[in-house]
């Protein structure tokens, strides 16, 4: 929601910047890595999956999706004048909201402090758009990170990782390599599904079924 500003500056943009996920159901990731008309990226079939408890711990949340559909403005209009009132400088000294420091309040404190732009990195808009267009990315779920997302690297807390099957077997030979010394990795042995695979067969791989003994109707 604070896209238009950050575009003009950067010590914006470096508070809006974020690391996305998805909680996109299994049956539907194959959705993620496919052609989607409005959409500005294109995701490859790479991906590690968290737990949603692990990403609270940190700092990742939902994204709070507002319609916008012409008409349907009673949202987003607050939310922009909140921003353009930010860009002023206003909401940096508003009565009630005076971050303290060791040395006092802050009367005027940084954009880093913004109430609302620590919450538009959140904020995201779904909808039919005045030029015709649509955003309606709301079922892919999105959670977010502001900064980097940092974990161990044994991948210990990776719960599945997700490589096109044709790769699975270089992945694991790489991946050996780089982690050789790593008994975490070693041991929990994190499932590799393929995002184009079916949910069966994605469940069956989860129970450590072995491929041989998977049914013929999991694609």
């Amino acid at each position: 929601m604070a896209k238009d500003w950050a575009e003009s500056d950067p010590s914006v943009a470096a508070l809006q910047r974020c690391v996305c996920f998805t909680e996109t159901p299994l049956e539907q990731v194959w959705m993620m890595t496919k052609e989607i008309q409005f959409r500005q990226v294109r995701l490859r079939p790479y991906g590690l999956a968290f737990t949603k408890v692990f990403g609270r711990r940190r700092g990742a949340n939902p994204v709070w999706y507002l319609d916008i559909t012409p008409g349907h403005d009673w949202l987003t209009i607050p939310v922009n004048h909140l921003v353009k009132i930010s860009q002023r400088g206003e909401s940096r000294a508003i009565q009630g909201y005076h971050p303290t420091t060791p040395d006092g309040p802050l009367i005027n404190p940084p954009l880093a402090q913004d109430p609302i732009l620590m919450l538009t990195p959140f904020i995201e808009q779904m909808g039919p758009m005045s030029n015709g267009s649509r955003k309606e990315f709301w079922w892919e779920r999105e959670w977010r990170k502001v900064g980097d997302f940092t974990f161990p690297p044994s991948f210990s807390q990776v719960v599945v990782a997700f490589v096109p099957e044709d790769d699975h077997l270089k992945f694991l030979k790489d991946l050996a390599a780089k982690l050789a010394k790593d008994v975490d990795w070693v041991e929990q042995r994190v499932p590799l599904l393929d995002p184009q695979w079916g949910l069966e067969r994605m469940i069956a791989r989860l129970a450590r079924v072995g491929d041989s003994d998977v049914g013929p109707f999991t694609t």
